[in-house]
């Protein structure tokens, strides 16, 4: 059990990497965490009306997206790192994660992970787009709260195009719309 302790105490340090793209605005005060953000693709995934999908294999997906992040860090794209370059680091931190535990859990842990990389299946494709749809959710709520205008984040509303998660996003740019109209 010991390497289980281990590998939760790394994982739960996701509680305390906070999203780096919020932490470049000095008014947004309280900055969600990965985890935080990583909690809330889960309940959207969870919540998505439709039967189409395996909603469990969305959850799991989602749950460990962003993991590998307790050790690379949260990486924005102003940074300018090559996907390749950040795709090979999280997967590096990912196998370091796991490498204790047993063969079987660790083999599901790093095969999910690869889905998720990989875009292997319609779960991780919509995962990835509800990743950004978080985004979106969280964008529009700190404009809200702090009454400021976050345009750059919207630009990734392009890539969202399944059927399953477009709808939602349709919704909130509507929902946006109305307000920054008041």
């Amino acid at each position: 059990m010991q390497k289980y302790v281990k590998f939760f105490n790394i994982a739960q340090q996701l509680k305390f990497v906070k999203r780096k793209g919020w932490t470049r605005f000095p008014l947004i005060q309280e900055v969600e965490s990965v985890a935080d953000h990583s909690w809330m693709i889960q309940m959207i995934a969870l919540s998505l009306p439709t039967n189409e999908l395996n909603k469990d294999k969305c959850i799991k997906i989602a749950l460990l997206h962003d993991l590998a992040e307790v050790i690379v860090g949260d990486i924005i794209p102003s940074e300018n790192i090559p996907a390749n370059e950040k795709k090979l680091k999280e997967d590096n931190a990912m196998k370091m994660m796991v490498q204790d535990l047993d063969e079987d859990i660790k083999n599901e842990l790093y095969k999910i992970h690869q889905e998720y990389e990989n875009g292997e299946s319609i779960e991780a494709e919509v995962v990835r787009e509800l990743d950004k749809l978080e985004m979106l959710f969280q964008a529009f709520d700190y404009e809200q709260k702090y009454k400021i205008r976050l345009d750059e984040f919207y630009t990734c509303q392009t890539r969202i195009k399944t059927k399953y998660v477009r709808p939602l996003l349709d919704e909130l740019l509507k929902q946006r719309e109305q307000f920054l109209s008041q």
